[in-house]
């Protein structure tokens, strides 16, 4: 718990000390972090939307349930493409990653609260 509260500090510590080739593999790492996370969003948002759909006792119900389940993804989704626009940013404006990593983090941030994790 201690380690995810204190990585996205250390990586910003690590990323302002950076050079040229270091910041390239920072990118890269985030990136591949980035992409990580939105595949595992992708998996676990079309199990919930296949139960929501299995579950439903009604056509207007599953719309409903669909509805409601994609306005708590909502904030997940945003946070993802507002990293992803950030990271672009960092790579080919070569602007600070301070912003970068703290689009990142609140984008996990916001996947662990839909997922119901601590």
């Amino acid at each position: 718990m201690i380690l995810r509260t204190r990585a996205p500090v250390l990586l910003l510590l690590v990323l302002l000390a950076c050079g040229a080739s270091a910041r390239d593999t920072a990118l890269r790492v985030i990136l591949t972090g980035l992409n990580a996370t939105r595949a595992a969003v992708v998996a676990y948002d079309a199990k919930a939307q296949t139960a929501s759909v299995a579950s439903a006792t009604s056509v207007e119900a599953g719309k409903l349930e669909l509805d409601a389940w994609r306005a708590k993804r909502a904030p997940v989704v945003a946070a993802i493409e507002a990293a992803y626009h950030l990271l672009a940013a960092a790579a080919v404006l070569g602007t600070s990653l301070v912003d970068v990593v703290a689009a990142v983090t609140e984008a996990k941030r916001a996947w662990d609260a839909l997922r119901g994790a601590p």
